[in-house]
């Protein structure tokens, strides 16, 4: 996108931007990004995604994020920028595109909804024996009628490849990414998805397999219109990685404390389908733990990763997808005070109803 701007339509006043956990991580995202502004003459800013304010991150993913969104880690960064902007709402481009991105071959149905992160109830397994009787199953039974109807969808498509391509315009682009960049990007600027625009989508759409498969005609086509940015060396990690389980873990407390029904936060509406317990249920597994486990349990993550990383680089095949309790905890928390503040009776909902009378 930045070669587009800058080397074919000549942009003037193009500002660009990062954010990381940690400032300076060699080869991080954000320093790489850094790089390429800097080889296009373009000003770039480095924010920091996190500062130790959790209640804040919960409360902004909560009041942003609709209930609907995906979890936010940066959501704090996007605070910052939509309050520096917002007098003038400039344009944020962005460089979103319907190519299937993968980098492992896609061999069954699995490998389809994996990609294209649609994740089986299979992976909150550990869950089930933290709920009352009969809940889990309840609720993988709810989510097993959503995965029937997206294999419906796409039962007559042969090739898997197209399948992928198929849920991934259909499915993830309007009710996860778009969703994302809506409710949180949009609120300071006007959002530009040049690469998702109709003609293009249709244009991806007719091209072979062979062509979409890992970006292929997308990375050529990039790399002739701007050689130069493409010297540059990719980044080797994030940089943008926030230890939640060290933050939950030292909000465990008063996150047990507060899931509690009627506790001094209020009751939510999602206490009518999980009991808030599950809270201090979760914080008291293993994976929390700060004793002498913790150790073995950061080896055998490590090891899990490794384990899955040989898989895909020999096999070409990803393994199930796990949500472990932390992400399950950050997107339950954000869900339950979601719900508490939208709830008929709460002061949010009661100053919004004021604000629309006449």
């Amino acid at each position: 996108m930045l070669a587009i701007l800058t080397h074919v339509l000549h942009v003037d006043g193009i500002e660009t931007f990062s954010y990381c956990a940690d400032e300076g991580v060699p080869d991080s995202d954000a320093v790489v990004a850094q790089r390429l502004a800097r080889t296009r003459g373009v000003p770039h800013r480095v924010l920091r995604s996190y500062d130790g304010a959790f209640d804040d991150v919960i409360e902004r993913n909560a009041l942003w994020g609709d209930g609907s969104a995906n979890f936010c880690d940066e959501a704090l960064v996007w605070d910052q920028l939509v309050e520096h902007h917002k007098a003038r709402r400039p344009s944020l481009f962005l460089g979103d595109t319907a190519f299937n991105s993968s980098r492992y071959e896609v061999v069954t149905m699995q490998d389809v909804l994996d990609d294209c992160a649609m994740r089986s109830f299979a992976g909150l397994s550990w869950l089930e024996k933290l709920l009352p009787d009969g809940q889990y199953s309840e609720l993988r039974d709810a989510q097993a009628a959503d995965f029937d109807a997206l294999t419906r969808m796409i039962e007559g498509v042969d090739e898997i490849l197209d399948r992928m391509d198929l849920l991934y315009v259909e499915e993830y682009i309007p009710r996860r990414l778009l969703p994302w960049r809506e409710y949180y990007a949009a609120r300071g600027f006007t959002v530009q998805e040049p690469l998702l625009d109709n003609d293009i989508l249709e244009f991806a759409r007719r091209l072979p397999p062979d062509l979409r498969r890992r970006k292929r005609l997308y990375v050529e086509a990039a790399t002739a219109l701007d050689p130069e940015l493409f010297v540059v060396p990719r980044a080797k990690v994030s940089g943008c990685y926030i230890d939640w389980r060290s933050e939950l873990r030292r909000h465990a407390a008063t996150l047990t404390a507060a899931g509690t029904r009627g506790g001094a936060s209020g009751a939510s509406l999602l206490d009518d389908v999980i009991d808030p317990a599950i809270v201090g249920a979760t914080l008291a597994l293993p994976h929390f733990r700060g004793d002498g486990q913790t150790g073995r349990h950061t080896a055998r993550r490590v090891l899990q990763r490794m384990w899955r990383r040989l898989n895909r680089t020999i096999g070409g095949r990803q393994l199930p997808l796990r949500v472990g309790p932390v992400e399950f905890l950050l997107r339950y928390l954000v869900l339950r005070r979601f719900l508490e503040v939208s709830a008929p009776d709460s002061l949010l909902t009661r100053l919004q109803a004021a604000d629309q009378v006449p």
